[in-house]
């Protein structure tokens, strides 16, 4: 056998090392964007799901404890959002007639439900 055999042996390996790295590279980069992608459209089937169930347009035993559950931690949220800004001076706007009393989003008369947290009007 000869040494130039082995040099070239040992190049094809190294190439072909460095062609499977180069895929599996590319592969893992397709893979982290697929899911970004199905995050997303997971995100927003939510946040439509979420949307018809406060327009008392989608009911589902098996969703109502969920949906329950992200509308309380809405409000949390807001109250908590609301004593910052208070804690930073910032008083919290009046509630204005046509608004919800909870979050202050506009509601339309005939409103059963707010469309911003789904407080029962």
């Amino acid at each position: 056998m000869d040494i130039w055999d082995e040099i070239k042996r040992g190049a094809q390996s190294v190439f072909d090392e460095s062609t499977r790295f180069g895929r599996q590279a590319r592969l893992r980069l397709q893979a982290r964007t697929l899911e970004d992608e199905l995050g997303d459209l997971i995100f927003d089937l939510g946040t439509r799901a979420l949307e018809l169930h406060r327009r008392n347009e989608l009911h589902h035993f098996e969703l109502d404890e969920t949906f329950a559950a992200i509308l309380a931690k809405q409000r949390e949220l807001r109250a908590a959002e609301a004593e910052i800004e208070q804690m930073a001076g910032r008083e919290g706007a009046a509630v204005q007639p046509g608004a919800c009393p909870d979050c202050r989003q506009p509601v339309v008369e005939g409103d059963r439900f707010c469309r911003g947290c789904g407080l029962r009007l």
